[in-house]
């Protein structure tokens, strides 16, 4: 009978939310994992993209005041402003409002339909206890589905933070003095003193090893070196490393190598940079070996 299979359709949304409900703050519990990451990059990238955005549209104001709004550059703005709001939104659905709360309300609402639909269909009358059954049960289903879909984008967002490289952190190299470049003198024994650190964030376990080229005549150095060996990035080179177990957020570390330059020319002396959770920064600065 008809009545039976309403009956059964309410008791399968009934359970349907509930369940739903039960895998929502285990999802929530992953989110967490993520948040924090894409909390950074995407407050990072959004603030030079709008940088860039705020410039591109001064440039534009005068050239489009003629222009319809279906042109091809209004049409460019429009999906720069559009992906800054989908970013917002993915990262609204990793937080407590996104994962838990706007999901449970739906699917909270999806269940009390189902109940009142089972309850009504109880009616002595029952046409007016079809009827209402049917409306209880189009309001359940109805509630499911959004549950469903912010669950959904909940589980993508989750998915895009999973599968995106590790957090990228802009890191200062330069020389005592400042400035990337620095003169030396053939055969001169000179100190290099180099300084690192982040103006971005605070990092743990930081390493960074900066190569000396062989024809700069490495000397000596305060931190620990190595000569490096084939099949390294840098064969012949040494390498002087300097690590911390915690490299607070503008706070600088010194390195002081010492060279005997052999041979006059342009040397490329690079650095790189690796800490906990990040991808690995790289950089180099340059020495002028002069006579």
């Amino acid at each position: 009978m008809m009545s039976d299979a309403v009956l059964q359709i309410l008791l399968i949304l009934a359970y349907l939310a509930i369940g739903l409900i039960s895998v929502t703050f285990p999802i929530f519990a992953i989110c967490i994992t993520y948040l924090p990451q894409e909390k950074w990059e995407i407050k990072k990238d959004r603030k030079k993209r709008i940088e860039d955005l705020k410039k591109h549209i001064v440039k534009l104001t005068d050239e489009l005041s003629g222009e319809p709004k279906d042109s091809e550059p209004f049409r460019e703005i429009q999906d720069r402003i559009r992906k800054h709001k989908d970013e917002k939104e993915s990262l609204e659905f990793l937080s407590a409002k996104g994962a838990v709360r706007k999901p449970i309300i739906s699917l909270a609402i999806a269940l009390l339909a189902a109940i009142l639909g089972i309850q009504f269909f109880y009616f002595e009358n029952l046409e007016l206890a079809l009827g209402s059954a049917l409306v209880c049960g189009m309001l359940s289903a109805l509630f499911s589905s959004i549950g469903v879909y912010r669950l959904y984008k909940t589980i993508s967002a989750v998915e895009y933070a999973a599968l995106r490289p590790a957090p990228t952190i802009d890191f200062n190299v330069f020389f005592e003095g400042g400035g990337k470049s620095r003169e030396v003198k053939l055969g001169k024994r000179t100190i290099l003193k180099m300084f690192w650190g982040s103006e971005e964030e605070t990092v743990e376990k930081v390493e960074a090893t900066i190569f000396i080229h062989p024809e700069l005549k490495f000397v000596s150095t305060n931190d620990k070196s190595s000569l490096q060996i084939p099949p390294s990035t840098y064969p012949d080179y040494t390498a002087v490393e300097s690590s911390y177990n915690v490299l607070h957020k503008e706070t600088y570390d010194a390195v002081s190598i010492t060279v005997s330059p052999s041979k006059t020319g342009e040397y490329k002396i690079p650095v790189s940079i690796k800490a906990l959770g990040i991808t690995e920064y790289q950089t180099h600065l340059i020495i002028y070996v002069v006579k």
